[in-house]
């Protein structure tokens, strides 16, 4: 019989009841299978899988019992979670210990051990994000008397996102000679030619053409500078700029209030997360970082600040130029607005003089030096062609650059929806991340605590409409679609619009969060849950093959270098770290058809490109390619980047396998050489 429990509780007792059967069915079934056939004990299972299989099952009934035992002795369960409190409350040091175990192992085990690539269920991983939110929510909450409260649980869900998503980015940090990804290597070579060429048997009287823009390729590539710089190394470094520069933005756009220093530090963790959710890339990040100090700096410190901030951008991406003047226009024009005589001193000619600082540097500098230059040498950016040997360079910025830009390669719009490539689709995963986000500012302007003119919520929703459209359009370009990436400038927009809020007050509705509306609560709950999700469940271990068969693969491509250097010419179309890094020594650097060049005009589907890279291959001009095991099939839109892969099959494998032969395929390292066919026959 139910003692003395309230109705109320005994509904969400028996809605929990009924939530956590649902879940922990699926976890307990997610191991189960998994462990099915992993060894020769009961049901095929092994001994270390046999040991999750209890786990889960031993965790199940212990929380169901709980729930039920609730149910049933509720006085008990209050006792017995008042004497949790207490000793929590006593215990400030053990609290704290507490909490880091309940981060560090699982962390270590899913991203260190047998477990971590084996126990990656959904149900399960959900499980292990609950348990961990409420039990961390528990420890952390500094509310005398109470178990846990919203603030404390929303407080651990972002907590453990920012651990999960911080420390997978070091699981990469490896000297692992070979690529790690799909363009990994490659893009680590493009880094290094800035300031690195000096490593690479070319001619120093001869440009290097690397595909990437000066402006991630200044970032990246900086560690270059040091002579003996490593893989490792480099992998440290872009672990740092992948990570770093998000919270840096946050704590620089919110910045520090005395009485709000803890909701300031975790508003560093939350746009830290919330950018990840991109990711987007640093070099714009910076940028905005830049935009933000404008904003609260002195006038003319802030339009340098702005000048420099949208030069930069345009000099990574051209269609990130005018990012930084909209953003300061937001920010500037969203703020307070000033009454009286003195509107236009204190409200418009600030805001107006920041959006021309912006365009100066994001348009007008870069056409300047672009003219200077032009007669004398060859300006390369990230949107220009080579056809052939000759580099054309196009306008900084046209309405027939911004037509040609989009419409040079195909627009898959069905990955605006759910797909093989990216599996929410860009519009739903959109909703998931900025939904949340977007109520709350909408209910923090409804209720009146964050007052808006009508000019501001203008100056508010123009520019971020006009980010989203842009994001969501260059989101549907063939190569694209697996992430929301290019809806940078939106999701930094929502940022700034986030900081326009908590400089109008909404940091004090944080700080007090349980004097909210209980929809509100849980709308903010449910916003850092799910932000969670994905460094939770997709936390894996970084799996390599190993030592040995790394170093046979490096002897095996060092010794078919050797046998060609001295008469032929070698391509490198993949895995050109190996020459970075000294792995493969003492050849002459050929830096045409590098991968990522390759696929990008395969996907423009780019006749006259491939012309001359069918004529060198026809003739045999290499005795030696390195390149990604090669294979002709054909898979259709319905595989993961299965556009894309038919696009590569296409221009680069089919020709390729014509003419030349594999002599190794290195499938462990994804790496496959190959010599000219001696009677190539039919080849399209």
């Amino acid at each position: 019989m139910v003692s003395n429990l309230p109705k109320h509780h005994l509904i969400y007792l028996v809605a929990t009841f009924i939530a956590a059967s649902i879940l922990l069915m699926g976890a307990t079934l997610d191991v189960f299978f998994t462990a099915q056939g992993s060894g020769t004990y009961l049901w095929g299972i092994s001994f270390k899988m046999g040991l999750a299989v209890f786990g889960i099952v031993f965790t199940s009934v212990t929380i169901l019992i709980g729930i039920i035992f609730a149910a049933l002795k509720w006085e008990q369960t209050e006792r017995i979670a008042q004497s949790l409190v207490n000793l929590r409350d006593r215990s400030s040091l053990l609290r704290w210990f507490l909490i880091a175990i309940a981060l560090i192992v699982p962390i270590v085990i899913f991203q260190y051990t047998f477990y971590g690539s084996e126990l990656n269920g959904l149900y399960f991983r959900l499980l292990v994000l609950l348990l961990l939110g409420l039990t961390i929510g528990f420890l952390i909450n500094s509310k005398k008397g109470t178990f846990i409260t919203s603030s404390s649980l929303a407080l651990s869900l972002l907590i453990i996102s920012s651990a999960f998503t911080f420390t997978s980015a070091f699981i990469r940090v490896v000297d692992y000679p070979f690529s790690l990804s799909w363009s990994e290597g490659n893009r680590i070579w493009d880094y290094s030619i800035l300031f690195g060429r000096n490593r690479y048997n070319y001619s120093p009287d001869q440009t290097i053409f690397a595909f990437i823009d000066k402006g991630r390729q200044s970032l990246w590539g900086l560690p270059f500078l040091i002579p003996k710089i490593s893989v490792l190394h480099i992998r440290f470094w872009n672990a740092i700029i992948i990570t770093l520069p998000y919270a840096i933005l946050g704590w620089v756009a919110f910045q520090r209030k005395p009485k709000n220093q803890k909701i300031w530090l975790m508003s560093g963790l939350w746009t830290f997360v919330f950018l990840s959710q991109g990711p987007i890339y640093a070099p714009l990040v910076l940028s905005a970082i830049l935009v933000a100090i404008a904003w609260w700096s002195p006038s003319w410190i802030a339009l340098l600040l702005i000048v420099v901030a949208s030069f930069y951008a345009q000099w990574t991406r051209f269609t990130w130029m005018f990012a930084p003047a909209m953003w300061i226009g937001m920010l500037y024009l969203g703020d307070k607005l000033p009454q009286g005589k003195k509107s236009f001193k204190n409200y418009w000619r600030p805001a107006i003089a920041a959006v021309l600082a912006g365009l100066v540097g994001g348009d007008l500098i870069p056409r300047l030096i672009d003219s200077l230059t032009s007669d004398s040498s060859v300006v390369v950016r990230d949107t220009g062609a080579v056809i052939g040997a000759e580099i054309v360079t196009t306008e900084l910025v046209s309405w027939d650059r911004i037509i040609e830009s989009l419409s040079r390669q195909p627009l898959i719009w069905t990955r605006l929806l759910p797909n093989p490539t990216f599996a929410p689709g860009i519009l739903l995963a959109l909703i998931l991340v900025a939904l949340p986000l977007i109520i709350f500012l909408v209910y923090l302007v409804r209720s009146k605590k964050w007052s808006l003119e009508l000019i501001q919520k203008l100056t508010i929703m123009v520019p971020m409409i006009a980010f989203l459209l842009v994001g969501l359009i260059i989101s549907t370009k063939i190569g694209g679609g697996a992430d929301l990436h290019n809806m940078d400038m939106f999701l930094i927009g929502l940022v700034f619009v986030s900081a326009l809020a908590w400089k109008a007050g909404a940091d004090k509705v944080l700080s007090n969060l349980e004097m909210e509306p209980k929809w509100i609560q849980a709308l903010i709950i449910l916003m850092v849950f799910i932000f969670s999700i994905r460094p939770v469940t997709e936390s894996v271990p970084l799996e390599l093959p190993p030592p040995e068969v790394v170093e046979k693969a490096i002897n095996k491509i060092g010794k078919e270098v050797g046998k060609i250097n001295k008469q032929g010419e070698i391509l490198f179309i993949d895995q050109r770290q190996l020459l970075t890094f000294g792995y493969v020594e003492g050849v002459p650097l050929v830096p045409d058809y590098e991968k990522k060049y390759l696929m990008e005009q395969a996907m423009r589907g780019n006749a006259d490109y491939f012309e001359l890279f069918y004529e060198d291959i026809a003739n045999h001009r290499f005795d030696l390619i390195i390149s990604e095991p090669l294979h002709v099939s054909y898979v259709g839109n319905d595989y993961h980047f299965g556009s894309e892969n038919d696009a590569w099959v296409k221009w680069v494998s089919e020709p390729v396998l014509c003419y030349y032969k594999p002599i190794a395929n290195l499938k462990e390292v994804r790496t496959e050489l190959l010599v000219p066919r001696p009677n190539p026959r039919n080849c399209p």
